[in-house]
């Protein structure tokens, strides 16, 4: 590990290579090298507001569904070197958090979900490692809920899939669960579509992936990304609520449709829709 954060001063080309041996001496495993570089491409912050009213947001990265869709070590590496940023990174200590196994589970869920939409992350996260540790199941469902109540284009909704099947395939890491939770709390919410959105159809959300199935070429772009993520989110589970979640897709979906000029997808990000869509 303090191999790897030696990465002072290095340009692209020796950042590549020092992250492949790196990798290749750890039998290309993504698990340690990403518990060892994901804080550095996180940031101290995503969402800021100055004293004259003037926002600003920095979006979110691939990172981590890189990690489990894109399956070129080559191009992994690569996407993971084009976001490291020395100078903006974040971490987190596990020493930190304690435990607080006398409270109930539905406090635990009361209180992250009011500490999560205040972005409160030095509290928010201490419940939420919590919860994840009491159920893992329960937390993972308690999370797709949050994501799927925000603004879709934040795209939290990837944020949570990926981290689910990144535990899936390499078991828990605090470094991986402090990347996601951070960017969920740091980046903000915006719940007007959820306040706002009118339930006026009685649509089921298989009907809503068949939509995709069959125009799988309009929804290839960076939006539809973004709506295919919040699906697939959507599909893990049956929600309370489920028929708002499903209207603020649909209607996402319609207005993409009726779109001509689309953000196309790079590389790293066609080949994650082509793993999601399957």
């Amino acid at each position: 590990m303090t191999e790897i954060l030696s990465l002072n001063g290095l340009n692209k080309k020796e950042l590549v290579l020092k992250l492949t041996d790196f990798y290749k001496k750890n039998e290309n495993s993504r698990n340690i090298l990403l518990k060892n570089v994901i804080h550095t491409t996180n940031k101290r912050a995503f969402f800021t507001i100055d004293e004259n009213c003037n926002i600003k947001r920095k979006s979110g990265n691939f990172v981590l569904a890189s990690t489990i869709f894109v399956d070129e070590d080559e191009k992994f590496l690569e996407y993971l070197v084009d976001n490291i940023d020395l100078s903006d990174q974040d971490k987190y200590n596990e020493i930190s958090i304690k435990r607080m196994s006398n409270e109930k589970i539905e406090v635990l869920e009361k209180n992250s979900i009011k500490l999560i939409v205040n972005g409160k992350l030095e509290f928010g996260i201490k419940y939420l490692y919590e919860l994840y540790k009491r159920d893992e199941e329960r937390f993972f469902k308690f999370l797709s809920k949050i994501a799927l109540m925000d603004n879709i284009d934040f795209n939290k909704t990837l944020y949570v899939y990926s981290l689910k099947k990144y535990f899936e395939k390499y078991g828990y890491s605090l470094e991986i669960f402090y990347y996601v939770i951070s960017y969920i709390i740091k980046a903000r919410f915006d719940l007007y579509e959820f306040e706002n959105i009118k339930v006026f159809e009685d649509i089921r959300k298989e009907e809503l992936k068949n939509r995709f199935l069959n125009n799988i070429e309009k929804y290839k772009n960076l939006e539809g990304l973004k709506l295919l993520s919040y699906l697939k989110t959507l599909l893990e589970y049956d929600f309370e609520n489920e028929e708002k979640y499903i209207n603020i897709l649909k209607i996402r979906m319609d207005k993409l449709e009726n779109k001509n000029s689309l953000e196309k997808l790079d590389s790293i990000t066609e080949e994650i829709f082509n793993k999601l869509i399957k």
